[in-house]
């Protein structure tokens, strides 16, 4: 196995990525980079200094680039006749296509510029939806030797390239444009759920991803358009981004503050010191937004990963929210009453602290208003808006689950519409 890979950033060889030892790595940014008008670094943790960068903060960051499935992890590995699942020999396989303007290459192999992109007819996505849905460790086509990504996370996912209404399978530096999310272990209708959520927040004039829902056959899932992709010429460009687990130098099984994660403080203090006041203002407004947001749908899924910046030369921002979604429909109450409900609504623990609690019942108006002063917000402006919010929020899921099929209609989804009523009731009553 090669110890060295060249690290492209932008389409520019940027850096040297080696391999000292088991799960040890050092990256060094080439001169010519450093002094590129255009450059950004990998990482935030992994500072634009002509210098070495060794040690944990290199090896979590290229860890959090991979699935977090230890299965997917392995699957690959033998796919690839690897000898083990270390991230180093996964990227050198799977690194030309993962999140971010980011590649990995064999040092001193051409990197595939050319690449394809080979059609596929929805019969074939919907082919690959029923592998996965069967297999959640199948990310990839088997039967196809295209297609080659990794992304992070933990629910099962597939990358495509969408082309005029098309479906393309890339490879080479091709880049996907969206990510399939057929199925969310452990949660009937999960992706459903997550669509609705999403787009309710669209709805709400959130910063989110686009969501869809899309079917193919007899087949659906949940399309997420990449935000880290844009349009240039007739094909499509990357952009640089990291999720707060790599800014932050967290290793991704701790990317919840229960497991050591960093809390909302934390995040606040990364995003002031963002280049431009401007671009961390307007951050930490998102990111408190998408915190309450988190809280008024039961969110519990909104750790440091589930956060991301876009790079540019200078600066980053907060990216717009993703893998938003709710534990609403499956909270199971002690009774049918609304009383019941809520209190077991107000017992859902959620991924980051407010104040001194997780529990969503233990907070409301004041802790939201102190989360507002430590980011350097008008408190009063930001629980204006969450009032708003919550008023709105019954009608704009119930808009968004209007906007599924009907054989999509499920009662997880009835259930999702029948609560929310309940659950702005509680969040209106706790934050006045």
């Amino acid at each position: 196995m090669t110890q060295v890979l060249d690290v492209y950033l932008c389409d520019h060889r940027a850096a040297m990525l080696t391999r000292l030892g088991p799960s040890r790595y050092r990256l060094e940014y080439l001169p010519e980079w450093v002094d590129h008008p255009e450059a950004v670094p990998a990482s935030l943790s992994l500072p634009l200094v002509p210098r070495r960068h060794e040690g944990a903060v290199v090896s979590d960051f290229i860890d959090n680039l991979l699935p977090d499935n230890a299965e997917v992890r392995e699957r690959w590995a033998v796919d690839a006749g690897l000898e083990s699942s270390e991230p180093f020999g996964l990227l050198g396989s799977y690194g030309q296509d993962v999140a971010g303007a980011i590649q990995f290459v064999p040092a001193g192999a051409e990197i595939n510029r050319d690449g394809q992109m080979t059609p596929l007819r929805r019969i074939d996505v919907a082919r690959r939806i029923r592998m996965i849905r069967d297999d959640v460790t199948l990310w990839h086509d088997p039967a196809s030797s295209t297609g080659r990504f990794s992304l992070g996370g933990a629910q099962a996912k597939f990358a495509l390239a969408q082309i005029g209404g098309e479906w393309f399978d890339p490879s080479g530096t091709r880049p996907a444009t969206h990510i399939f999310k057929p199925k969310v272990q452990r949660q009937t209708d999960g992706e459903l759920v997550e669509f609705v959520t999403m787009r309710a927040a669209e709805l709400l004039q959130l910063s989110v991803a686009e969501v869809s829902v899309e079917s193919f056959d007899t087949e659906h899932s949940l399309v997420v358009c990449r935000f880290d992709r844009e349009p240039v010429g007739a094909g499509f460009g990357r952009i640089h981004q990291e999720d707060l687990a790599q800014a932050l130098a967290v290793p991704r099984l701790r990317k919840y503050e229960d497991d050591g994660g960093p809390g909302y403080r934390k995040i606040l203090s990364l995003l002031d010191s963002l280049g431009d006041r401007e671009d961390s203002a307007v951050s930490k407004e998102n990111f408190v937004k998408g915190l309450i947001y988190s809280w008024m749908v039961l969110n519990t899924d909104a750790h440091a990963k589930n956060y991301s910046l876009q790079l540019f030369p200078g600066g980053a921002m907060l990216a717009p929210l993703y893998d938003v979604s709710s534990l609403i429909p499956y909270v199971n109450p002690a009774g049918d009453t609304n009383s019941e409900m809520s209190q077991a609504f107000g017992r859902t623990k959620l991924s980051m602290r407010v104040a001194s609690s997780y529990e969503a019942a233990s907070i409301g108006g004041l802790e939201w208003r102190g989360v507002a002063r430590d980011a350097g917000l008008n408190a009063n402006a930001v629980m204006n808006w969450a009032t708003v919010v919550a008023d709105l929020l019954p009608g704009a899921i119930s808009t968004a689950a209007s906007e599924l099929p009907a054989n999509l209609q499920t009662d997880t989804i009835g259930l999702y519409s029948e609560r929310i009523g309940t659950r702005a009731t509680q969040v209106q009553r706790t934050l006045s």
